[in-house]
């Protein structure tokens, strides 16, 4: 009798930690695509600005001739 309460108990346990190991992938995985997410979105401000920065120095360093740019 106690030993099949035993090996239920260690069984459920068993059980629990197989379901909180998943868990934890589970969180490991959403923490990373988060901060995936965070990353794509800095990459995607900072080619903005860069391109706009270019755009402003390029149109600053034009040369202009009698009828407009060269």
């Amino acid at each position: 009798m106690i030993c099949s309460w035993w090996s239920w108990a260690v069984g459920g346990f068993k059980e629990l930690l197989a379901q909180l190991m998943l868990l934890q992938q589970l969180a490991e995985a959403q923490v990373r695509f988060f901060l995936l997410m965070i990353k794509k979105s800095f990459l995607v401000i900072f080619m903005r600005v860069k391109y706009e920065f270019l755009e402003a120095l390029q149109v600053k360093t034009q040369k202009k001739g009698p009828c407009g740019t060269l």
